[in-house]
């Protein structure tokens, strides 16, 4: 998936089925692919490309992560903050941001996810070392 309309589709598909949770990771790793698939776009993320494995602690303990390309997490993460900011509006009774015209679809949306997606970047990779998680193998 190349479009950012088609990933944001994909973004809201992932959340609504369950295959990624809408609230913010407890803690994220970034490093090279592992070769996992994507829980947003469910392709590879191959080890050319950068990838980020968001971990969410579950109320009985158990820990699940997902792997997700950086843009994927940068589309991901707007959708996400949205979403609580609609939530958060209909609850006070105050315009959402669609009453605004200011919704993901009008194009502010995309400069903010390049934005995200170099801080991804950036931060995936600490001069040049790659943080993963202790307990994953490097993929070869």
């Amino acid at each position: 998936m190349t479009n950012d309309a088609e990933l944001r589709a994909a973004v809201r598909q992932a959340v609504e089925a369950g295959r990624l949770p809408d609230r913010r990771p407890d803690r994220t790793w970034g490093g090279r692919g592992g070769g996992d698939r994507c829980a947003i776009c469910t392709s590879l993320v191959r080890r050319e490309e950068a990838e980020l494995e968001l971990e969410f602690v579950q109320p009985d303990g158990r820990l699940d992560v997902y792997a997700v390309h950086a843009r994927c997490f940068a589309l991901w993460e707007i959708e996400r903050q949205r979403e609580q900011l609609e939530r958060v509006a209909e609850a006070a009774g105050e315009p959402t941001l669609a009453d605004l015209g200011l919704s993901s679809r009008n194009g502010r949306s995309d400069e903010r996810a390049k934005y995200l997606l170099s801080e991804v970047a950036e931060a995936a990779t600490t001069g040049g070392r790659e943080r993963r998680r202790p307990d994953k193998p490097r993929s070869v």
